[in-house]
């Protein structure tokens, strides 16, 4: 259940109040063979219920321009690892995460070009993650303590009537302030964490002609990203940038065609790797097609 209050009582002053409440049941029951034979089995459930507040101010500078504070709570709820052998392993805690962020919007030379600028923090608790214990196990376990912070830059410009460019530049940081590994006992603290690349950005361009064609270019970029929280340099991708494009035609009836290429020049990227296994997913080749619609 979820519900937002907005008061805008105050000239230029809004103030905005949120609450979430949510309730999961979870439960797992596991009767398997492992290669040294059956392994235990393990029958568990819970519970999980979670109060969510939050709350937001925005002032508008002025008519072009908007400034905005919001914070509050979050949740992802425990849960129980699937494909674990050993029972004490297959719990999860709860994730606490306090959320908090520092934006500013603004729309320049008579709105053709609008911008947004963002600044967030989030501190967790128990933040969860997914790790491969063996070829066969994988789990999810918890660090104490982490935090993520970074910026959001955002931007969209038409530059002339039917081109627009848009551009945008993510960059993050996640680490643990404490997390020790309960497997080998190491000391995982200060270790990024594994999955979430330090930076992502992206540049397009678009055109749109009255006749209906229509043609978009655009370059996306990864940052480096490790897949491990032992941040092993074996198991990085250390980034890559993909140029994908399409040339189309929509007609004023609803009718749309469009010739579409993805990773044009064919970078070899990893989108996943298993340490254990020690090899990993690599993302899509060269991808040509074509698509077709009618809207009624």
């Amino acid at each position: 259940m979820f519900g937002q209050l907005s008061y805008e009582g105050i000239d230029r002053v809004g103030i905005h109040l949120g609450l979430r409440l949510d309730y999961v049941e979870k439960e797992l029951h596991r009767d398997a063979v492992g290669l040294a034979g059956p392994t235990p089995t393990i029958d568990l459930s819970d519970d999980y219920f979670f109060v969510s507040p939050r709350i937001g101010f925005d002032y508008e500078l002025d008519d072009s321009s908007l400034i905005y504070l919001n914070t509050g709570l979050a949740f992802k709820p425990g849960g129980f690892s699937a494909f674990v052998d050993d029972p004490t392993l297959a719990p999860y805690d709860e994730e606490r995460n306090w959320s908090t962020e520092l934006g500013w919007k603004k729309a320049w030379m008579d709105d053709r070009v609008r911008t947004n600028v963002a600044l967030f923090y989030n501190y967790i608790h128990d933040y969860q993650v997914e790790r491969s214990l063996v070829a066969t196990d994988y789990a999810v376990l918890n660090a104490d303590r982490a935090q993520s912070y970074g910026a959001e830059i955002e931007i969209m410009a038409e530059l002339f009537d039917g081109f627009t460019v848009e551009g945008s530049l993510g960059l993050v940081k996640t680490e643990f302030d404490s997390f020790r590994d309960p497997l080998s006992g190491a000391d995982l603290s200060g270790n990024r964490a594994p999955f979430v690349p330090e930076i992502d950005a992206s540049l397009s361009g678009t055109y749109r002609h009255s006749s209906g064609m229509f043609a978009r270019l655009e370059l996306v970029y990864q940052g480096k990203t490790y897949f491990d929280d032992f941040n092993n340099s074996d198991f990085k991708e250390p980034g890559y940038t993909l140029l994908n494009a399409v040339v189309g035609y929509e007609s004023d009836n609803g009718f749309q065609f469009s010739v579409y290429g993805q990773n044009l020049t064919d970078q070899v990227y990893y989108q996943n790797i298993s340490p254990d296994l020690r090899a990993g997913t690599v993302g899509a080749p060269t991808v040509v097609g074509v698509r077709a619609g009618y809207t009624f």
